[in-house]
């Protein structure tokens, strides 16, 4: 079920209700009140943010279909405990809706209407009592160069014999080691991946084994509120709205043997059209928040995009400041989409030599603790000049990982059978939630922390990460056979339990959970103690608190705290931490 109320077409009740609470969080611009409107018919997009301290009643719990539970338990969700988990009521809706020229989308993430409103519109929105504050929706910019293509490679172009099945696309997969991975028989399948994007030319021949096989599940144009992200009219082809995002499709998904084949061209596929092509590219950010949560809806495992952004088109730039992971708007969106079991991955930028941005040019999203943030090498590995990096306002390494950015092939919108190379991080992006893919296609209990962890774990610069390359370049198929060897349980765990096995058990047993912290709060001390059922204090480890969603393997080896040999019988296992407790039980037999 969708989260975003399509424009124009919300049923509603006519009559209007008075209610004294409801719910809400601020964020972002507060807009300059009844000044900004110049002229009676001046227009505003804003966003509506509804009181904290909402009513039961007024608001309709979310039913979320299998496939999204499923992945919401991977990261300890516990049903109906957050605030997005509901839905306004329709009385509610038809009062915003009396008092706006027009409602555009719904926002769990913010809990905010996004909505056209005029000057009259405002005066009266201001006296209803349960909206906290309103916030104008903000218009993201960017100059058309961020991403290029060599207009001189359009050719169908083959490499040599050895790699014919992948043709030119052999090089930006076998930096990360992808055809490897692909040999033992991983190609995405079952993993379903969201591309935000500009638009997608969804007849091409690159994506025709898609279509056969209906693993394009969804498709919505946020732009025009429909359910097509091709190429709709005649403005929509001359400024080649569907370019860029049928580019990153293909290296994602692109299957055409001897021309190009796609990081995981075996997975499903959500598309969202959110931006606008003309003299530069435009994205409100109520689509792209709209966007993230009918993902959600739709039970994605991964998102990638190629949103990157630090202007507004009001003349506005992000201070550097505002990189501090957690204060843009979208970037609390990617957060939150994280915290949901969401793997969120998304473009550093292309300005990390642009003088505009001496800090690196790190743009908005990027700068999220929820987001994978991937830069640009060539084919040697070595860093693009303009691949944007950290460390972020608040000293972290940015980006995470690297993949080739520069000259890469890919499909292009100009004919069904057009291909080209193309050079920017919104290249090397989707070849990383390409091979997120392939693990979580190995690995389907893995939450997006076990994902992060583990591809930087086998990057090559694993050891000494920087803020030019992250903590490298993965190597996909060390991440898949290395974790063979650890005989990780793949089960899935609730959110408040402790696993243990062997149990019982006569011999050294390990302790298997997910952490629940939040992303910010990491390395808290926790104490995990173990007691007999009398309540007798046994034994206890101290250990740094992960990242949320993150696995954790504990070994005990049946002593107690002074060394002896514990006795047959039953014990708990305990592990507190501020965010919440968890607990596990097990038989020790000598």
């Amino acid at each position: 079920m969708s989260r975003g109320l399509k424009r124009g077409l919300i049923s509603v009740p006519t009559s209007t209700f008075v209610i004294t609470t409801i719910f809400l969080t601020i964020f972002a611009f507060k807009i300059e009140g009844r000044n900004f409107f110049k002229t009676p018919n001046d227009t505003l997009k804003v966003w509506i943010y509804l009181k904290e301290g909402i009513q039961e009643k007024y608001l309709k719990p979310i039913e979320y279909p299998e496939r999204t539970l499923k992945r919401l338990n991977k990261v300890g969700w516990m049903k109906r405990e957050y605030p997005s988990d509901y839905y306004p009521s329709e009385e509610i809706i038809a009062i915003i809706k009396n008092h706006v020229l027009e409602i555009r989308h719904y926002s769990r993430i913010l809990k905010a209407f996004s909505a056209l409103i005029s000057k009259k519109n405002y005066l009266e929105l201001e006296k209803i009592e349960f909206v906290e504050k309103i916030e104008q929706v903000r218009t993201f910019v960017k100059k058309r160069h961020i991403d290029t293509f060599d207009l001189s490679k359009n050719d169908l172009e083959k490499a040599g014999n050895e790699q014919n099945f992948y043709g030119e696309s052999y090089k930006q997969l076998e930096l990360i080691n992808i055809p490897a991975v692909q040999n033992l028989g991983l190609t995405g399948k079952g993993v379903r991946i969201t591309l935000i994007d500009a638009g997608f030319r969804k007849d091409h021949s690159a994506f025709k084994k898609i279509l056969d096989e209906n693993r394009l599940v969804a498709e919505h144009d946020f732009l025009f509120g429909d359910n097509n992200v091709q190429n709709e009219n005649e403005e929509d082809i001359i400024y080649h709205q569907s370019s860029h995002g049928t580019s990153v499709w293909s290296l994602i998904g692109g299957f055409v043997p001897d021309t190009i084949i796609g990081a995981a061209y075996g997975a499903e596929f959500l598309l969202a059209k959110t931006e606008r092509i003309r003299s530069e590219t435009r994205v409100e950010e109520d689509d792209y928040i709209a966007a993230i949560e009918w993902s959600d809806s739709l039970g994605t495992d991964i998102i990638s995009t190629s949103l990157a952004y630090r202007d507004f088109n009001d003349g506005f730039c992000y201070d550097f400041s505002v990189l501090d992971g957690e204060s843009a708007v979208t970037t609390k969106a990617v957060n939150w989409a994280f915290e949901r079991g969401i793997l969120f991955v998304t473009a550093a930028g292309n300005d990390g030599s642009n003088p505009k941005f001496p800090d690196g040019g790190l743009y908005t999203p990027a700068d999220a603790y929820g987001a994978l943030t991937i830069g640009a090498v060539n084919e040697d590995g070595i860093i693009a000049s303009f691949s944007s990096h950290g460390p972020t306002f608040d000293g972290r390494i940015k980006p995470d990982l690297c993949a080739m950015g520069v000259s890469d092939y890919v499909a292009r919108d100009f004919s069904i059978d057009g291909y080209g190379h193309g050079s920017g991080t919104s290249f090397s992006t989707p070849l990383i939630a390409g091979a997120a893919a392939l693990i979580l296609e190995r690995y389907p209990n893995w939450s997006p922390s076990d994902v992060i962890n583990e591809l930087k774990n086998f990057s090559s610069k694993s050891n000494e990460p920087d803020s030019l390359y992250g903590w490298g370049i993965p190597d996909v198929q060390r991440v898949i056979l290395e974790n063979e060897k650890k005989n990780y349980p793949n089960i899935s765990i609730k959110r408040d339990k402790i696993a243990i096995y062997p149990n019982p058990s006569n011999e050294i047993v390990t302790f298997f959970f997910k952490w629940s912290v939040k992303p910010k709060i990491l390395h808290e001390p926790v104490e995990l103690k173990i007691f007999d059922l009398s309540g007798r204090f046994i034994w206890k480890n101290f250990i740094p608190a992960g990242l949320g969603g993150a696995k954790e393997l504990i070994d005990w080896d049946l002593t107690d705290n002074t060394g002896r040999r514990v006795a047959s019988g039953v014990y708990l296992i305990y592990l507190k931490t501020k965010s919440d407790k968890k607990i596990g039980k097990m038989v020790v037999i000598n």
